[in-house]
């Protein structure tokens, strides 16, 4: 008999166990889906942050394509230009020294 009470008396613990255990489920499956539903709208937030980012880091890379553009016809402008200048100071040093044989004759 004292054995059959004690039996009984462990599954009514574990009875009372049980229900704890479905209360505490039942409370966490009504606070889950108001997280996910926050968690789904921050992951929304977040991607369209992600879209915003990658749209400017698209804009940026053509910036940057316009100016290396930019920078390549100045660097060949700048290499004609010093061209042009080399041909002109040569034709004035020959100028010059053109100049300069008559007058050492004379």
């Amino acid at each position: 008999m004292e054995e059959i009470q004690k039996t009984l008396a462990q599954t009514i613990y574990l009875l009372g166990q049980q229900v704890e255990l479905r209360d505490e489920l039942r409370r966490l499956s009504e606070k889950l889906p108001p997280l996910l539903q926050a968690q789904a709208e921050e992951f929304e937030k977040l991607t369209g942050k992600i879209a915003e980012a990658k749209a400017e880091l698209g804009e940026l890379e053509g910036k940057i394509a316009q100016a290396q553009q930019r920078h390549d016809q100045l660097a060949a402008s700048e290499s004609s230009l010093q061209g042009r200048i080399n041909a002109i100071t040569e034709k004035v040093v020959k100028a010059v020294d053109a100049f300069q044989l008559p007058q050492a004759t004379a």
